[in-house]
Formats: structure tokens, sequence, C-alpha cells
């Protein structure tokens, strides 16, 4: 069975952007831990995960009463509208054959902004091509610029857009500078294995209200972290039969035909009594 590591706070964003977002703000505790508990968390581990988020700045609580609500800071609200970007981006049906090109210079006593900054640029797509130099085939998003702003990291970034004049084969080209495009195709795959069974064992007898919260919120999560993983790089970059259009049409009739089934969920554990 493929091992699709999904990061805990994924479910977290999740949450707040499926289920919250834009029409509520913020989510008491113990909705938090029964929803969590639904995709497999304990009670402890969903405080736990709270604290560290909290502490990440990505977080932040109120006390009503007895009562602790959680809301999504500034920052919070990037990494849940870059999540969402994803989900929204597809294969370009043209490329201009552009490619942005990032470079940085940070001091040696500065060792930790610049793997800061190295980590922000894998997370939006970018590959190391030689020290100090990334390239993506695609320009940085505007949430992309937003957090490297926040996180303080903005001057020490140069963009440029470039074009690749040499004589190699760009699909071999992208397969040495991304390797790890075999793995996306291969957990593209397994999604479409995975959920497939799921709607044909809803067609024959509808799920109820909590397994259809279950399977909204892990398959976005999973279909998530699968495309944070895809540098969503122009079909001519890409390996021979890419399924990531099989799998994303496959992942929108999930949330469709689970969608107000799962919110019906949600609403009744979202209010204290």
């Amino acid at each position: 069975m493929l091992d699709l590591p999904i990061h805990p706070q994924t479910y977290l964003f999740s949450l707040f952007g499926r289920f919250l977002l834009p029409n509520k703000e913020e989510i008491w505790t113990g909705a938090l831990i029964q929803a969590m508990a639904g995709v497999g968390f304990e009670a402890h581990s969903t405080r736990m995960l709270l604290s560290r988020t909290k502490h990440d700045g990505l977080i932040e609580s109120r006390r009503v009463g007895r009562l602790s609500y959680y809301h999504l800071t500034a920052l919070g609200k990037h990494m849940v509208n870059y999540g969402s970007e994803q989900l929204d981006s597809s294969q370009p049906e043209t490329w201009d054959g552009q490619w942005t090109v990032a470079a940085y210079s940070i001091p040696e006593i500065q060792r930790k902004k610049r793997d800061e900054l190295r980590g922000v640029l894998t997370y939006f797509g970018f590959t190391l091509l030689t020290p100090g130099l990334w390239i993506s085939a695609k320009p940085l998003s505007s949430t992309a610029e937003q957090k490297i702003r926040l996180l303080e990291l903005w001057q020490y970034l140069h963009l440029f857009r470039a074009k690749y004049i040499s004589s190699t084969d760009l699909s071999a080209f992208a397969a040495r500078h991304w390797p790890l495009l075999p793995l996306v195709k291969t957990r593209y795959q397994w999604f479409i294995e995975r959920y497939t069974p799921v709607l044909q064992q809803d067609d024959a007898e509808p799920l109820g209200d909590l397994a259809s919260f279950v399977n909204s919120l892990r398959s976005l999560c999973e279909f998530i972290t699968i495309s944070l993983a895809d540098p969503a790089l122009p079909p001519e970059l890409l390996p021979a039969e890419w399924p990531l259009n099989q799998a994303a049409e496959l992942f929108m009739q999930i949330q469709s035909r689970f969608g107000s089934r799962a919110e019906t969920y949600f609403d009744q554990i979202s209010n204290p009594h």
C-alpha cells in the first residue's frame, strides 16, 4: 500500500478552508477535537497540534467563558489560500517556454533565514538548479510572495524570467531536476484507485453524514498533499500518461457527492452543547 504522509496541519487547515471560511471565522475546541477524531486523531493529539500551530503563528485563540475558540492568523490564511490555489491550478494548455529563476545570497550568520527561504521555494514548486539558483516553470504566485514577505525574506530574493536555450531535451531536463515526478504520478494513480470504489459504494448504498464528512475531509487532505508535491509543470515536461486530470475530476466528484452531507455533520458538531 502506498505511503502518503500527510502533515497534521493539513487536516487543520483543510477544516478551516473547507468548512469554516469564508462564512465563519472561528471554531470551538470541542468541535475541532470531534472533527479530527473522524480522521484518526485522538483528543490529546489534536490539542498538541493546536498548541504547535498556535506557536507557529498560524492560529490564535480566544476564550469565551469556559470555552476556547480558534481562528486563523493572516499567515494561516495565506497557507489555506495556497492550498486552494493548488486545487484550482491545472496544467496550462500552452506554455511560453519561460522559466522563473530565483537567486539569493544570505550571509552564513543568517543561516536560519537561508534555510527558511529554501523551504519556501521548495514548498511553492521551485527546484534547485545549482547552489543558490532555483527554477520554476511558472511565475511566483502572489500567495508565495506574501508568505516570503511575511517571513521578512523578500529583500534577499532576486527573481528573473528566462528562456532555456541549451540543447538538452526538456523532458529529460525536467526528469533530472524534479526526480519526484514518478512518485507524484504514482500517488495520483493511487488516489484514483482508492476513491473510485468509494463512489461505487455510495451508488449502491448512500453513506451517512459522518462517513461522508470523513471521505470529504480525507480526500481533500490527500489531494492537497499530492498537489503540493506536484510542481505543476506544463505537459511537454511531464512523463507520459500523466493522471492529474483524471484524479482531479474524481476529486471534484467526491466533494460534490459528499459535500452537503459532510456540511450537515460539521454543523451538528460546531455548536457547543
